[in-house]
């Protein structure tokens, strides 16, 4: 023992303790500790945080791990340091991911895959098995089929936001249409025959 539980060593347990004559370790420092230089953890050894060992920082040799421990909820926080700490990120064990900008959650993983809230600017390929669109979305190509998710569930633009021109280089394959003005380039015979009572085409 050096000083009145400054230094002390249980010759016994071979554990040394600062400021404690208890050490439940083999060294157990009750206090802030400040290190000059690095601190080394073997592979395979758990940098542990918390009473009941809530999360563990390791590495395998290969890779690094943030893992909850068996007393953790299952959910991290990474959160800034700008006075009142603010949510980054949140990770929740077999549930969702959570990404936030300036306090605000701006994307979340689900079961299916992803909610964004706001916009989202992509410049490359984007590639989905499905796509749902609550907001605006400007798209400058598309490279597949556009495809409802049921047949006649969806319709494109309405009855106060139209869409300009339509081009279409093929066949329009149309269950009703109703049309304020109709211009047909080739009027040849038999090419348009009125067969309705209204006048349908």
């Amino acid at each position: 023992r050096v000083g009145v539980s400054t230094l002390f060593v249980d010759v016994s347990s071979s554990r040394v303790g600062i400021n404690t004559d208890v050490p439940e370790r083999n060294l157990d420092v009750n206090g802030t500790s400040k290190f000059q230089g690095d601190m080394f953890v073997a592979d395979n050894a758990s940098l542990v945080l918390g009473d009941g060992n809530d999360t563990l920082l390791y590495s395998n040799g290969s890779n690094g791990y943030l893992r909850a421990g068996p007393g953790a909820t299952g959910l991290f926080t990474i959160e800034n340091n700008a006075g009142t700490p603010e949510p980054l990120a949140k990770f929740t064990g077999r549930a969702a991911v959570q990404l936030y900008y300036n306090t605000t959650e701006r994307l979340s993983t689900t079961a299916i895959g992803a909610t964004v809230f706001g916009d989202l600017v992509v410049s490359g390929v984007t590639t989905a098995e499905a796509l749902n669109i609550s907001g605006v979305s400007t798209l400058t190509s598309v490279g597949s089929n556009l495809i409802p998710d049921a047949d006649g569930t969806r319709n494109i633009g309405a009855a106060t936001s139209e869409w300009g021109d339509l081009f279409l280089d093929g066949t329009a394959k149309i269950d009703a249409l109703e049309a304020d003005t109709a211009k047909i380039g080739d009027l040849t015979d038999n090419r348009v025959v009125i067969a309705g009572a209204s006048g349908e085409l």
